[in-house]
């Protein structure tokens, strides 16, 4: 079952994010990291037809999905979302003893650097782990 839920760990700015509204926070980022990360690695002409509406379509479908499940994780400050991390079953089949994988991490270009990617991409391992991958 794919999960968007909201569960505060102690002394932690990650969640696992669990409300509709922050499936809209969820696609900007998504977005506007593309935008901002991939210029000048990824033609322009995509980057610029990059829609946020279209990733919320995206999200709330792999969400809505139990055939794939996903964990998104949410990383916040003063109850505002700067970044996100999805992890669940590794998707391939290809790699021999591993089970889990970290689908994607995003933060908006104003908030890397600063230690947030460090603590998402710590919770995704600890929620693979409790989900036994």
């Amino acid at each position: 079952m794919n999960t968007l839920s909201r569960e505060r760990r102690e002394n932690d700015e990650c969640k696992i994010s669990s409300q509709i509204k922050d499936i809209e926070v969820i696609a900007d980022i998504h977005v506007a990291s593309w935008k901002t990360t991939y210029k000048g690695i990824v033609p322009k002409d995509y980057l610029a037809s990059l829609k946020v509406e279209d990733r919320q379509k995206m999200w709330t479908r792999v969400l809505s999905t139990d055939s794939h499940p996903t964990t998104v994780l949410v990383i916040e400050e003063d109850d505002k979302i700067f970044g996100f991390a999805a992890v669940g079953k590794e998707r391939t089949g290809k790699f021999k003893d591993i089970d889990g994988e970290l689908y994607a991490i995003y933060l908006y270009e104003n908030s890397q650097r600063k230690g947030g990617g460090k603590q998402l991409v710590g919770m995704a391992a600890e929620v693979l782990k409790e989900k036994g991958f």
